[in-house]
């Protein structure tokens, strides 16, 4: 079970605000007047094709609840904190901009989160139940495939291969100043660096200014390989602690739920997303030439 204050980020960090992208400000927050660490999803940037915003309808219409990845034709992964409290429809949003009504937007048929995120009973004697907060993986199955200039990314197998610091691709409709509350006018996308790899968390060191804020929960971080663009985490919370954005943060790493993915798709109905393990491309070091005597 995480600690208590873990439980406090999640609720600092959980996407259930409406404001919509991410990057934060450096320095004196203040004297800033433009965001730095991020900047706004263009149409032709890889982010675009996979990231969905996920919303539902409320009594003042749509109602913005996370950021999520699209990893097959009809599956969307997110965090399962984003839907504990959803029981009306819901809808995901393709494209970089906001929606302004659902008529553009894809209804979610059915969505699944893992049983062991919330309230669980602990094993033995005592079957009491407590709080946790790890698990945090949910499946949303669209009613209609995505639409056409959109696609599903592939999984990365094993993310425990993955060297440290290497630069990952964030994305996501949070908000672009925690301090201030700034929503977002669009998508945002920040590079990142693996800082670490802590059970099943890909952790990422965001005191630079640069990473996931309010509003990004359940949305991807990718990585480029030499075969292309693979997903390797989604969104959680902040590191056990920390209660802000711009200390370090956790991202569930999806390759810790293989099993969980592929068989809740099976459960769904929903076309298989694909699971690879890049083979990068190391250089072999140049030898110099043998003289000939």
């Amino acid at each position: 079970m995480r600690s208590l204050s873990l439980i406090i980020a999640l609720i600092l960090t959980a996407a259930c605000s409406r404001q919509a992208p991410h990057a934060y400000l450096s320095g004196d927050i203040e004297s800033q007047t433009s965001i730095i660490g991020g900047e706004a999803v263009k149409s032709t940037d890889f982010a675009r094709s996979a990231t969905v915003a996920v919303y539902t309808t409320g009594r003042r219409g749509l109602e913005f609840l996370c950021t999520g990845t699209l990893i097959s034709q009809n599956l969307v992964v997110t965090a399962a904190h984003c839907m504990q409290s959803v029981y009306t429809i819901v809808y995901v949003s393709f494209g970089e901009e906001l929606p302004k009504s659902t008529l553009s937007m894809t209804r979610v048929e059915e969505f699944i989160s893992h049983p062991d995120y919330g309230t669980v009973q602990k094993p033995g004697e005592d079957q009491s139940l407590y709080w946790t907060t790890e698990h945090d993986i949910a499946l949303l199955k669209l009613n209609t495939p995505a639409p056409e200039g959109f696609n599903p990314v592939a999984i990365h197998a094993d993310t425990d291969k993955i060297p440290l610091q290497s630069k990952l691709l964030l994305a996501g409709f949070g908000t672009t100043n925690d301090e201030k509350g700034t929503a977002a006018l669009s998508m945002n996308q920040v590079e990142v660096s693996l800082d670490s790899l802590v059970d099943d968390y890909l952790v990422i060191d965001q005191t630079e200014y640069k990473g996931a804020c309010f509003g990004d929960s359940g949305g991807p971080a990718y990585l480029k390989t030499a075969q292309g663009w693979v997903v390797v985490g989604a969104t959680h919370a902040a590191r056990p602690g920390f209660f802000d954005c711009h200390h370090k943060s956790d991202y569930t790493s999806l390759s810790k739920y293989g099993a969980f993915i592929q068989s809740i798709a099976v459960e769904l109905r929903a076309e298989a997303p694909v699971f690879v393990t890049p083979v990068e491309t190391f250089k072999r070091p140049v030898r110099p030439p043998i003289a000939i005597q």
